[in-house]
């Protein structure tokens, strides 16, 4: 190797070293990120905690896993994970009204009947119910099912507990178990351009990012069909 070769390599070698240190603190930023909201959210959740009637939140707790495969820790079934405004902060814990408690269920079950058909391999919760004084604080729809509990917001999640790269195929399997058994389950899918996914067991209906059904891939694969069978 002569000396022109040798320095040419070595620039080479430093450019690529200088790339990969750069990836390298980029994902540790992103990782400290997560971490950080992470352990605010929790004390946020320690705080709000201590303002509840212990026996209360047990008994909710449990009631609903008593109906699930998976436990589910309190901090999941009375979260909110959106990014809320400083002022609404306070509102990101809450619990339904007992009267109310039951209504969760079949959409967690529902979550978890997909989970087993095979669709995804994990699920994280971001979302359940939602109370009158946060939907109030962020401007939220009156007619939300999160206020009377009867939705979950979640992400899919493959065997290494990471967000799935080919989240395409993830949106085509939920959206043909729409089809094929939505109105069977009164399943509503919400499918969000953040890879979030809503879903509720009120009325059988999609939509999409803007809220609208024609906004749905859900919407679009059936049209599609109904186009190409005519």
């Amino acid at each position: 190797m002569n000396i022109l070769s040798f320095n040419i390599g070595g620039k080479f070698f430093g450019l690529i070293s200088l790339i990969l240190l750069l990836i390298a603190c980029g994902h540790q930023t992103d990782q400290s990120e997560i971490s950080s909201k992470t352990l605010k959210h929790q004390q946020q959740f320690n705080q709000w905690q201590k303002t509840q009637d212990p026996v209360l939140l047990q008994q909710y707790q449990n009631m609903i896993n008593e109906n699930l495969k998976h436990k589910l820790s309190l901090y999941e079934l009375t979260y909110t994970a959106h990014h809320l405004p400083k002022n609404c902060e306070i509102f990101r814990f809450a619990i339904p009204a007992e009267k109310e408690w039951k209504r969760i269920i079949p959409s967690l079950q529902l979550i978890e009947k997909l989970q087993e058909v095979g669709i995804f391999k994990q699920f994280q919760i971001i979302s359940t119910y939602r109370s009158p004084q946060l939907n109030s604080c962020v401007g939220g729809a009156k007619k939300s099912q999160h206020l009377n509990n009867f939705a979950v917001d979640f992400k899919v999640l493959d065997e290494h507990g990471k967000a799935y790269s080919d989240y395409k195929s993830i949106e085509h399997e939920l959206c043909l178990f729409w089809q094929e058994y939505g109105a069977e389950y009164k399943l509503g899918l919400g499918v969000y351009p953040s890879h979030s996914y809503h879903i509720d067991t009120v009325a059988y209906r999609t939509w999409g990012g803007d809220y609208r059904t024609q906004s749905s891939p859900c919407y679009q694969m059936k049209v599609s069909e109904m186009q190409n069978k005519s």
